[in-house]
């Protein structure tokens, strides 16, 4: 009997399974049915040609897939969304053939099947949420600054750098103009743009169609039935995006001159970032800490902050600061009239007006919301800090009492400030954690909006899980279940993409994971940072082709990289050579201690290196600014002396090994092959001698030692080979 299979095929399967491979399937399949109810021999040979007929096809075509990936990486034209597309396709029992919104429940229980019906409810739901009770009152009357950002007029030179700047690929708006389009056309379309576009700075006007949004839903979390778990991605005109980076480099600018933004925002802020805010935040804590003191933080939860932004009182605000005359006006027209509808499979929902926030996904956005929210931490007591909307709260416990009235107070002056500006906090979202280091930690209620905060031990505040004994445990652990699915797919293309790809796509995909604030969480447990180094060398493993018995040292000898823990020493120095040269945020600068020479009147030895910070505590010494001041005084001075930021990372990376070019040579399996047998780690019985595979190292043909050497120039076994390999 012929043992066969049936091929099933479906649309997952793609993209390498096209029309031609899948008429072949259908036919092979349906000579399976007739060989299996026939016993005509012919029957079975016409079923066994076609089958070979579509094994060698598909493979053919996969080998095609992949080159085409290979080349678009080596081009530099390997996106992250084409990453997870080509992730998405090697994930076995994909659902890629549903769609991408699942059946909705409205809030009558209905539940929505038909594609319109879930864009009108989605669109429904967003246009509520810009709903403002008394919308159309005025606002509170704010003093207005001396000073008056001027019309300015765009050159035809911006225009081009921005259009040259474009990323290809990009989605388009309502308008279906996309960067490809005008890209292409950069040069005809930068004078006419650049009349228009100081057309309607002059008479201050934005046109409707700009104001048209097609608005993908994303979910946020939780269930996906839920319509209440999706937040609007606007996709809107390419070109009124042009017009909005234009003016958004004045209108920031004129914020920066005039100090107008509040040093405690760090979203959306040159040279800022939420590593930044946190490396201060957690330094504070531990501080404290290690004073024997107590820190209570409050963490608020901003419902729709983006989507409710209140546009009368945005403009009174942008007009106290200096926005005023046609750039003013200009503003009152982009956020008027905003029309949004709900595309979903290709169905666009019906549209609806705006009434209030800012869209997301345009370039103005952002900054508008910035500049509303920026007065929050006027007459606050307590230290505050926002990244964008994500907003904390926090105070040293020198004494509960105080600490309670004061924090209360501040969470009172908060809440009067939201009814004022018509911001939803959410309350119930709304927690508090005690960092302490004491068996009975003190603990006072806080309410906001007359809802009793709760008391948690964790929290993810800007993408980091802080834990009330400063530790990483929790932080630790989802960083591991975060890689380590994205390890498991990267590791089904070992023998289907070339070396350099697998390199250019772990550093892209998967290193950034290991990267993102790891200044702040190095000073973790021995087994945390050695859990995370396994992740790392099982990515390195599939890079490189070598097994698993490889040790660590050969690995990383093999592929280049260095092991994380000193990639995290490399990045605090990086940053710490930021705060000694003014590249960072002034509150993170200041941290800087002074040298010994400015403490010290004698000409020591040390009179270079900065002053050591006492600690008492592990947990304090190890994190960054103790340890990182340390690293920094033990480097060479040369080091230390660097001119340029791009020097002083070449000093650092300067002992590292280089992989060599002809390392990537060859097919795929064969760079494996020859990496194996380069590491000793070949099915070789000398190798797997090595390995405490095999007990004899010996070869077939007698010798005493297979191991490389021998296999591959003197073994009698394959002389034959050798010379016809040399006569041709």
């Amino acid at each position: 009997m012929y043992h066969t299979k049936k091929i099933v095929v479906r649309p997952q399967d793609s993209p390498w399974m096209n029309g031609y491979i899948r008429r072949i399937i259908r036919k092979r399949n349906r000579l399976h049915k007739k060989a299996k109810r026939s016993n005509l021999p012919e029957d079975w040979a016409k079923f066994r040609y076609q089958r070979n007929h579509v094994t060698g096809e598909v493979r053919r075509v996969k080998t095609e897939f992949y080159q085409q990936i290979d080349h678009e990486i080596n081009e530099n034209n390997f996106t992250e969304k084409k990453w997870w597309k080509l992730v998405k396709t090697n994930i076995q029992n994909s659902k890629q053939n549903k769609s991408f919104i699942p059946p909705l429940v409205d809030e009558q229980g209905n539940i929505l099947y038909d594609a319109i019906d879930k864009a009108n409810a989605l669109n429904n739901y967003f246009t509520a949420q810009s709903n403002l009770e008394n919308s159309n009152e005025d606002p509170p009357f704010i003093p207005a600054n001396d000073f008056e950002l001027e019309t300015p007029r765009f050159k035809e030179s911006e225009i081009r750098d921005i259009i040259t700047s474009l990323t290809v690929g990009k989605a388009s708006g309502p308008d279906c103009i996309n960067h490809k389009i005008l890209k292409s056309c950069c040069t005809s379309l930068a004078n006419p743009l650049t009349n228009l576009f100081n057309f309607l700075l002059e008479n201050s006007v934005l046109p409707d169609q700009w104001k048209e949004a097609h608005v993908t839903p994303i979910l946020k979390k939780g269930t996906p039935s839920s319509i209440n778990n999706y937040r609007p991605i606007s996709l809107l005109s390419c070109i009124g995006k042009i017009f909005e980076r234009c003016l958004y480099k004045y209108i920031y600018n004129f914020f920066l001159d005039h100090k107008i933004l509040t040093p405690l925002q760090s979203g959306f802020i040159k040279n800022d970032s939420t590593v930044y805010q946190l490396v201060d935040l957690y330094d504070q804590i531990c501080k404290a800490l290690d004073e024997g003191k107590e820190v209570r933080s409050v963490y608020f939860d901003i419902s729709k902050a983006f989507d409710r932004v209140w546009h009368r009182g945005l403009l009174s605000k942008l007009h106290a600061v200096g926005i005023r005359g046609n750039i003013h006006r200009l503003l009152e027209s982009y956020l008027s009239n905003r029309q949004q509808s709900v595309v979903i499979d290709g169905v666009s929902s019906n549209s609806s007006t705006i009434h209030a926030g800012v869209p997301q996904g345009s370039v103005l956005g952002p900054l508008l919301f910035v500049a509303y929210i920026n007065d929050l931490v006027n007459d606050i007591t307590s230290n505050i800090r926002l990244f964008a909307d994500d907003t904390s709260l926090y105070l040293v416990i020198e004494d509960p009492a105080s600490s309670q009235r004061i924090l209360n107070s501040d969470l009172c002056t908060i809440s009067k400030w939201a009814s004022t500006w018509k911001v939803a906090f959410n309350p119930n979202k709304t927690i508090s954690i005690t960092f302490s280091r004491k068996q009975n930690p003190s603990f006072f209620q806080l309410t906001f909006n007359n809802t009793a905060l709760s008391e948690v031990s964790s929290h993810k505040h800007l993408g980091v899980y802080l834990q009330k004994n400063c530790n990483w445990t929790d932080h630790v652990n989802y960083i591991i279940s975060k890689i380590s699915k994205t390890v498991d797919h990267f590791r089904s293309f070992k023998y289907r993409l070339s070396r350099h790809s697998l390199e250019t796509i772990y550093k892209s995909f998967i290193l950034p994971l290991f990267d993102y604030a790891d200044v702040l969480w190095d000073n973790c447990t021995g087994q945390e940072a050695f859990e995370l180094e396994k992740l790392q060398l099982d990515a390195l493993r599939t890079v490189t082709g070598l097994v698993r018995e490889t040790s660590h040292k050969v690995i990383y000898a093999e592929s280049g990289f260095i092991p994380l823990k000193e990639r995290r020493h490399r990045h605090k120095l990086i940053v710490f050579y930021k705060m000694i040269h003014k590249h960072t945020p002034s509150y993170l600068s200041l941290l800087v201690p002074p040298r010994v020479a400015a403490l010290n009147p004698y000409a020591t030895r040390n009179r270079s290196h900065y002053r050591n910070i006492y600690a008492s505590t592990t947990t304090y010494k190890m994190s960054f600014l103790p340890s990182t001041i340390s690293f920094w005084n033990n480097l060479p001075e040369d080091v230390k002396q660097s001119s340029s930021l791009k020097e002083f990372k070449g000093h650092l990376s300067k002992n590292d090994q280089r992989t060599p070019k002809h390392y990537y040579q060859g097919d795929r399996r064969l760079q494996i092959i020859h990496t194996r047998l380069r590491c000793q780690k070949s099915g070789l019985n000398y190798h797997k001698f090595l390995m405490n595979i095999s007990d004899d190292p010996s070869c077939t043909c007698g010798h005493t030692m297979e191991d490389s050497e021998h296999y591959l120039l003197y073994c009698s076994n394959f002389t034959r080979q050798r010379q016809q390999k040399k006569k041709k």
